[in-house]
């Protein structure tokens, strides 16, 4: 298992022992530093406040290139993610119920989590597969933006 990273920090960073660390589904390069792991790419940014996270672009814990990596807190590490696997839409953040009668925009904003519904009974449902695609990513963009209806 190897790091990328650019030719300018190869040098400094190879003064180190790396290993590579598996954080939930992903593997990140570290060190040790006075009995502190310390990662790659938090280095390389120069990073020393908790508070403000490295975000790898690509989604690659192991890709410490500089145009990979951007400082940002919490809520900016999260518009990042990947979807998951066993999802029920082809979109990040949007979900079909289990009965299958409505879809579901969701995100965290500020904190909270806010979901917006969409009614997709046969009455109410668009024309064409790429209205609803439509509809959902209209539902997306609403949740971000902050006008929503909150769904309990």
């Amino acid at each position: 298992m190897f790091a990328k990273v650019d030719d300018a920090d190869f040098e400094w960073l190879n003064k180190f022992k790396w290993q590579a660390q598996k954080i939930k589904n992903k593997f990140y390069a570290s060190t040790d530093i006075k009995c502190k792991k310390i990662g790659m790419h938090r280095m390389i940014l120069g990073l020393t406040d908790r508070n403000i996270l490295a975000d790898h672009e690509n989604s690659d814990g192991l890709d410490n290139q500089r145009h990979n990596l951007r400082p940002t807190n919490k809520s900016g590490n999260a518009a990042n993610r990947v979807k998951k696997k066993k999802c029920t839409s082809i979109y990040l953040g949007v979900f079909i119920s289990a009965r299958y009668k409505y879809v579901y925009a969701s995100c965290t904003k500020d904190g909270k989590n806010h979901v917006v519904r969409c009614n997709t009974k046969e009455e109410n449902r668009p024309n064409t597969p790429m209205d609803t695609r439509m509809d959902i990513m209209s539902l997306r963009t609403m949740v971000i933006m902050g006008e929503f209806t909150i769904v309990f």
